[in-house]
């Protein structure tokens, strides 16, 4: 696959959406289709055009090649009121919107926004057919846009099954403006791509931040409401596995063509405005949430800020992975299997197919238990820590394709409601403490005495959770103690209350240096690095690799993330 966030990985996923038989919906479709008339699989795809609307044009044409359409949100800001433009996209097929931004405007006021609203409203009617809204995000800003229109029903509005043709409000007198009514139907529009949509049913997904995962750097972009969402991707990459996984049938997908680029150097280039906006609302998220809880000790800011650029940048290289005989991949498995007969493992699927083809959950799976015992994958619900619910058997691990497939095949899961673990064979985590995370006496110290091998194949970088186990260990200042409480289902009979303790990253900056890391182990004979046709694997233990780290750690307490 190409670099992530480029033109040509865009199209690998529209692809990816058609061969796994998803129908693509633009917004408008979406409102105006009775809910029982709605494909049984499809993506909604719409994009907010917050700025480079020439990126918004290619990304239409490449849509356009595939028999696809979308929805496109305009801004009337100078920089994207492309009267031209925003005809060719429409003259595609693609649905044109407003990207409304009128409470900004309007300072919160919200008379005057409905003001501004009708005015930039018609000004986009006057280029396109406009039947759908989306509000535009400004994180810097103290208002939400989409608080002008409180006060009405968002089912009622358009719920995706009945066309926007809901019932009206009671009242329409005490929900008006200026006489005017302050709901969509009043400016003849079907919905609001945020409040109209039934995200019970469509799992959302943005690229907000660089990443499909959601957290600190979605400030604005969330959905409202109830919605349903077991899932999180990170890259690109990784959400063209989910869609090949038959595991959801409805999406919305958010892309922003600014974002996306067509050249090594304009990709370089939005990198770095994106690092810059990313570190500065991750300021603010850990600001608003520790009341300004001071940043790391000025000496050591640099090569933290260092180390955070060099993650991003990791995430845009390409995968350079040819095919190769799977044989080698036996030898390798053989001739590490000799000292253990466990294994933790983290996978990426995707560089595993482009290296043996076929099925490559089947094949490493297969592989992987004929060479070892018992098998460990991670099996991650970060989400308890916002519902408080996790079920051993039905919450689905959030956290790659491997992890959540290997998860149907396993022979057992442990009880940590954060970061739990699949096994397959006989290994057991009977004497630990399943809700302290990442104390000595929990599951993850039970791996740094038994010495478990980890695997990585096909990821990214050095990935490994031990290091939040390292981390703990040493009490390093960025790492705070956490307490969540919520309920465990053991099973669909049996329950009880929990708290579960957690060790967080005050993490508005703060990523590991894996480079570092990996180089450190390989220099100290604690890690095991081969290549299979550019398919990298490594190989280390979880106690050879904190007894390696050990002294660097505690010279330097910031020595992980910098």
């Amino acid at each position: 696959m190409a670099a992530d966030f480029t033109f040509e990985t865009y199209g690998e996923l529209l692809d990816a959406g058609l061969r796994a038989g998803y129908a693509f919906l633009t917004v408008r479709e979406y409102l105006s289709t009775d809910r029982e008339d709605l494909p049984d699989r499809f993506v909604v795809l719409r994009h907010d055009v917050d700025r480079k609307p020439e990126n918004a044009l290619s990304m239409a044409r490449i849509e356009a090649d595939r028999g696809v359409s979308s929805t496109y949100y305009f801004r009337t800001i100078e920089k994207t009121f492309r009267p031209e433009l925003i005809g060719e996209i429409e003259a595609l097929g693609h649905e044109i919107g407003y990207h409304y931004e009128d409470m900004d405007r309007a300072d919160g006021d919200v008379e005057r926004a409905h003001d501004s609203f009708a005015e930039q409203l018609g000004r986009l009617r006057a280029v396109a057919t406009v039947d759908t809204v989306c509000m535009h995000g400004n994180p810097l800003s103290t208002h939400d846009n989409r608080d002008m229109w409180a006060g009405i029903d968002a089912d009622d509005e358009g719920d995706g099954g009945e066309g926007g043709e809901g019932g009206e409000s009671e009242s329409k007198e005490d929900d008006s403006v200026g006489g005017r009514g302050r709901d969509f139907e009043s400016y003849d529009l079907l919905g609001e791509a945020y409040l109209s949509m039934d995200f019970t049913d469509v799992t959302y997904f943005s690229d907000t931040g660089r990443t499909w995962l959601d957290g600190d750097l979605k400030i604005k972009d969330y959905t409202v409401g109830e919605a349903t969402k077991d899932v999180q991707v990170a890259t690109t990459a990784e959400l063209i596995e989910l869609l090949g996984m038959d595991r959801l049938p409805r999406l919305c997908l958010l892309v922003h063509p600014n974002r996306w680029a067509g050249s090594g150097s304009e990709l370089a280039a939005e990198y770095g405005k994106d690092f810059a906006t990313n570190v500065g609302k991750r300021g603010l998220t850990l600001f608003n949430r520790l009341g300004g809880t001071p940043i790391p000790p000025p000496a050591a800011l640099p090569q933290i800020l260092f180390s955070n650029a060099r993650h991003y940048a990791a995430l845009q290289r390409p995968s350079n992975v040819s095919l190769s005989d799977p044989a080698v991949l036996d030898a390798v498995l053989e001739e590490q299997s000799a000292d253990h007969d466990t294994v933790f493992v983290h996978a990426g699927l995707s560089d595993v197919k482009r290296a043996f083809g076929g099925d490559p959950y089947a094949l490493l799976s297969g592989k992987l238990t004929d060479h070892f015992e018992s098998v460990l994958t991670p099996a991650f619900t970060s989400s308890f820590r916002e519902t408080g619910l996790y079920h051993k058997r039905y919450s689905t691990p959030e956290f790659g394709a491997f992890s959540r497939l290997f998860f149907e095949e396993a022979d057992y899961r442990t009880n940590d409601a954060i970061h739990s673990i699949s096994v397959a064979g006989d290994y057991r985590f009977e004497e630990c403490d399943h809700h302290d995370t990442f104390a000595e006496a929990g599951c993850w110290g039970q791996l740094d005495r038994d010495n478990v091998l980890y695997m990585n194949i096909g990821t990214d970088w050095l990935v490994s959770t031990q290091i939040h186990y390292i981390e703990e260990r040493a009490d390093v200042p960025y790492v705070s103690r956490t307490a969540h409480d919520g309920v465990i289902y053991y099973d669909d009979e049996s329950h009880a209350k929990i708290t579960q303790y957690n060790a967080d990253k005050i993490d508005w900056l703060y990523f590991w240096n894996r480079s570092k890391i990996r180089k450190k182990l390989r220099r100290e004979g604690a890690l095991d690095r081969y290549s299979i046709g550019g398919l990298d694997l490594l190989f280390f233990g979880a106690n050879d690799m904190r007894r390696s780290l050990a002294d660097e750690i505690a010279a330097d307490p910031y020595y992980l993330v910098k």
